[in-house]
């Protein structure tokens, strides 16, 4: 397998003011191709398990994923994309949140105002009373399959949106949404306040792909995070929240963020 480099790639200007504008930013070709090969064996692999337990399922959105096969935890820190998401939140980050989706074809076709529109963690806005807040996490999804063409599970988002106070959407609204279409290797951030959806898979191609969700060490995690052993890589202890002192979340020194150096803004 391509190993990860040394290298850093933080976020550039235009990226930045991309992301900032739209609320998502698509990365062509982070991933080589013989690791698109090695993670569809391993998804694969999940989804014959799921299938022998549920005979019928169209789909699987597996939480937690990465607890499930070491050969996940390569792209906790990948090398194109983990400094920009130092970038656009800090250094004193973990991984909150992750999900594995496999969505066969043949799917019935929705209005696109039937979706399932939403925001991550809007329980945010909701517990702290406010109509806009902060983005507090962002998601990197890995495409696996070819979505480059409509109609095959695409993530819809409505750029801009994660600037609009918390209300319902209008008709006006779901007229704006944009199809990601990425090809296997891609990689799609997004702000978790922009709205986004799925569109239905009504094409013949099967969509696979895995999402990484990133926020601040003090919040608290989605999954329920089975690993608490330490690994040999100290950047995979700090992103799966392995620390001997709690208190490090909210008064982190340098050895508790070795990330801490690709912290530009900072």
């Amino acid at each position: 397998m391509t190993e990860k480099t040394n290298k850093h790639y933080p976020l550039t200007e235009e990226e930045r003011v991309f992301f900032d504008d739209n609320g998502y930013l698509i990365l062509k070709g982070v991933l080589p191709d013989d690791v698109v090969t090695l993670a569809l064996e391993k998804v694969d692999d999940l989804w014959r398990k799921h299938k022998q337990k549920e005979p019928e399922s169209q789909s699987i959105h597996l939480f937690d994923f990465v607890e499930e096969e070491d050969f996940f935890l390569n792209l906790l820190d990948w090398d194109k994309t983990i400094t920009k998401v130092v970038n656009l939140l800090s250094s004193n980050i973990f991984l909150f949140h992750s999900h594995l989706d496999v969505n066969l074809p043949g799917e019935q076709p929705l209005p696109i105002e039937k979706l399932e529109w939403h925001r991550d963690s809007d329980i945010i806005e909701m517990d702290l009373n406010v109509l806009k807040t902060h983005m507090f996490s962002v998601k990197v999804s890995y495409w696996l399959s070819d979505v480059s063409k409509p109609n095959r599970g695409n993530l819809l988002i409505i750029p801009g949106s994660h600037k609009m106070e918390r209300s319902s959407l209008s008709k006006a609204d779901f007229e704006k949404a944009v199809p990601m279409l990425v090809a296997p290797g891609d990689a799609v951030f997004f702000d978790r306040r922009v709205w986004h959806a799925r569109s239905p898979n009504i094409s013949s191609v099967t969509r696979k792909a895995l999402f990484y969700g990133y926020s601040f060490r003090w919040l608290a995690s989605r999954d329920i995070f089975r690993r608490h052993k330490k690994t040999d890589n100290p950047v995979w202890n700090q992103l799966l929240g392995c620390y001997e002192d709690p208190r490090s979340r909210y008064k982190p020194n340098l050895k508790d963020l070795p990330m801490g150096i690709w912290d530009v803004d900072r």
